[in-house]
């Protein structure tokens, strides 16, 4: 016996909550903290050869399927966010050569926060010299959040003192201002 068959699912319904974290490498990360996954309907149809007979017993097919099918979907989702998620993630870039002397980097310092109807995240945001890469010997000092209710912009972007000096301690380690003045 051949033959095909139509299948529809309806009412599919999924509630996933997915952490954000850092790695230790300093790259996002996402995990999936919970998941609850449900198709309620599913209808088959068979087509050709015996049809007539497995359409009588299509229900019970269905109600299998589904039950087999619900019982796989947060698994799959669950991989999906997790392991091929964080794949994605592991590509992005964490530095950027800006000439032949130096690079910025731009590495997450800690877990994106999420403090209201916005993201924050915290990026190392240092010059490295190509042929030398060390940390610059200044501290930075930590930039504070604005209260939730401050923020009407898409997107903000607050760089400190740091940035440059590390730049300026790059570029003067690499003799590029470096003058001599007789």
């Amino acid at each position: 016996d051949s033959g095909s068959c139509d299948m529809s699912a309806s009412s599919v319904s999924a509630a996933v909550t997915v952490s954000v974290g850092v790695s230790a490498a300093h790259e996002p990360t996402v995990s999936t903290a919970s998941c609850n996954a449900d198709i309620g309907k599913l209808d088959i149809t068979f087509h050709g050869g015996a049809s007539w007979l497995y359409n009588l017993f299509s229900g019970l097919i269905a109600d299998e399927v589904k039950k087999s099918l619900n019982s796989q979907l947060c698994s799959i989702i669950k991989n999906e966010i997790d392991v091929e998620g964080n794949k994605v993630l592991s590509t992005l870039p964490t530095q950027e050569k800006i000439d032949k002397y130096s690079m910025i980097n731009f590495e997450l310092l800690n877990a994106p926060a999420l403090p209201g109807d916005y993201i924050a995240t915290r990026h190392k945001g240092e010059f490295f010299s190509i042929s030398n890469p060390q940390e610059s010997p200044f501290t930075p000092a930590p930039l504070p959040l604005p209260a939730a209710g401050q923020l009407s912009r898409m997107l903000y972007v607050w760089m400190s003192a740091y940035l440059l000096e590390s730049a300026g301690w790059v570029y003067e380690q690499v003799g590029v201002l470096n003058y001599t003045v007789t």
